[in-house]
């Protein structure tokens, strides 16, 4: 079963997550090798992605899914400075013109990781809270 956390985010500024993968004893996961996928949907039901990070590299977003080329993705087995490594490190990592195009509400998302074998397990879902942004 998924971990629930919830992100609190602000459209128009850089997001950073950092998360840890554990084992049931509190012992980090290798994730070497695996890649991971998160996205941003107003509800769980819409079609349409509001955000799309993939890594170890990759970032996506809009609501027709098209590639923008935004400064973003998931860094595996990384710190929360991105600079060092960590077991069962994960960074999410959206920039600031990404998160523009987020919409102020509350949305859902859910992260998911892809082991070399194929295995994918969802490792965090919830809500994804952004606020408005006044400033522009």
């Amino acid at each position: 079963m998924s971990a629930q956390h919830d992100i609190k985010a602000n459209q128009g500024s850089s997001l950073f997550v950092h998360f840890q993968y554990l084992n049931e004893d509190g012992n980090p996961i290798d994730i070497r090798g695996w890649t991971a996928e998160m996205q941003v949907r107003r509800s769980v039901n819409s079609d349409s992605k509001l955000l799309h990070l993939m890594g170890p590299t990759g970032i996506t977003s809009g609501g027709t899914g098209a590639t923008f080329g935004f400064t973003g993705g998931i860094s595996l087995h990384s710190n929360m400075g991105g600079t060092g490594e960590l077991d069962g490190g994960i960074l999410l990592i959206a920039g600031a013109t990404a998160m523009e195009f987020i919409p102020e509400g509350i949305h859902q998302y859910d992260l998911e990781l892809r082991d070399p074998s194929g295995t994918v397990t969802r490792l965090v879902e919830g809500r994804f809270d952004c606020s408005g942004e006044v400033t522009r």
